[in-house]
């Protein structure tokens, strides 16, 4: 019976080390993949809120009667909010009479929701930047697509994979806000506010609470 030996040319030799190496570095970057993504779950498995102002305003000091007329647009497509609602409910459990006629209040609260959804912090905050009438986006989407556009094979593969199960989500809602006293609208006092949420795989229905409840709470906090 014959023997016969099989002997690997340089060739396959290095096609088999090449295999060898591409495994080696898609186990390498998919591991950092996974990571990542357990770093992200654990660091924003909390839900976190915020709300900031694009400039500060101060009220001139308050009369004995405190009567409030309020009136909130909101121009996007979430209009299941009652920001109005919440807050003659909050301004009434401060101890402010809300009312509906707009001569007989000394305080006039009016503004509009010019956003809710997802954003990322870079855009809202330059939403925010605008301040009071100012552009609703920046360029920040824009800068976020094409860096995305420039990552790498590898990354862009093992991410995928990993990040559809774990997501850091920013929700945010943004409203210029403008308060009027004593019917000198020659002197409104305006802004505008940002509030965000931000967990991991955050939904819609589970961030619009509290960025209704932390939008209102400013509002009030502002006139307290």
């Amino acid at each position: 019976m014959n023997t016969v030996f099989y002997k690997y040319s340089g060739n396959q030799k290095m096609k088999k080390m090449d295999a060898t190496k591409l495994l080696l570095v898609s186990y390498f970057l998919f591991s950092l993949c996974g990571c990542a993504a357990v770093g992200t779950a654990v660091s924003h498995m909390d839900k976190e809120s915020n709300t900031q102002m694009s400039n500060s305003i101060i009220l001139p000091p308050k009369k004995k009667s405190k009567i409030v007329y309020i009136h909130i647009t909101n121009s996007t497509n979430h209009q299941d909010l009652n920001i109005n609602k919440k807050l003659k409910e909050s301004f009434k459990e401060k101890g402010w009479e809300v009312s509906d006629n707009l001569e007989y209040s000394n305080y006039v609260v009016e503004g509009n929701v010019i956003q809710v959804g997802k954003k990322s912090m870079t855009s809202a905050e330059e939403m925010l930047g605008s301040g009071y009438g100012g552009a609703f986006d920046g360029f920040a989407s824009t800068a976020i697509l094409a860096s995305s556009a420039s990552t790498g094979v590898y990354g862009a593969v093992g991410g995928e994979v990993v990040d559809n199960a774990v997501k850091d989500v920013n929700y945010t809602l943004i409203l210029d806000l403008k308060i009027n006293v004593n019917h000198n609208f020659k002197e409104d006092f305006k802004t505008r506010l940002l509030s965000t949420v931000d967990q991991v795989n955050l939904s819609y229905k589970s961030a619009k609470t509290p960025l209704v409840a932390n939008t209102v709470k400013a509002v009030v906090g502002l006139m307290s």
